[in-house]
C-alpha cells in the first residue's frame, strides 16, 4: 500500500491509537496489517453473525511478532459479545500480507 493510500484509507480502518502499535513498521504496512486483520476477522465470523460491520466494530489491543489481538468493540450477535479478544496471525512476505483467524474449539477460543 502506498503512503498516500495508507493516509486516505487509514482513517476508515483504524484509529491513531491502533496504528501506534505498528509505528516501527511505518504507516503503509501498519494500515495494511490492520485492514487485513480486521477483514480476516469479518470474513471468518460472517457465516455465523450474518452482518456486515464497519472497521470500528473491532479494535487492535495488542501486537506480537506474528499476531494481532483484536477486541470486539460491539456485540456482533448473541455469541460474539463486545470485549471478546480474538487472535489474528499474520505474516509479511515482500509486499504481501497474509492474515488468518482460526478457532480451535468451535466456540471462538483461538
Amino acid at each position: 500500500m502506498s503512503e498516500e493510500l495508507s493516509t486516505e484509507l487509514g482513517e476508515f480502518v483504524a484509529t491513531e491509537a491502533e496504528l501506534a502499535h505498528f509505528a516501527g513498521l511505518g504507516r503503509p504496512l501498519g494500515v495494511t496489517l490492520v485492514f487485513s486483520a480486521k477483514e480476516a476477522l469479518f470474513k471468518a465470523l460472517y457465516p455465523e453473525v450474518r452482518r456486515v460491520l464497519d472497521f470500528d466494530a473491532a479494535r487492535v489491543r495488542g501486537v506480537g511478532t506474528d499476531e494481532i489481538v483484536l477486541q470486539l468493540a460491539v456485540d456482533w450477535n448473541r455469541s460474539w459479545h463486545a470485549g471478546r479478544l480474538i487472535s489474528v496471525r499474520f505474516a509479511v512476505s515482500g509486499t504481501a500480507v497474509h492474515t488468518v483467524v482460526y478457532f480451535r474449539d468451535g466456540v471462538g477460543k483461538i
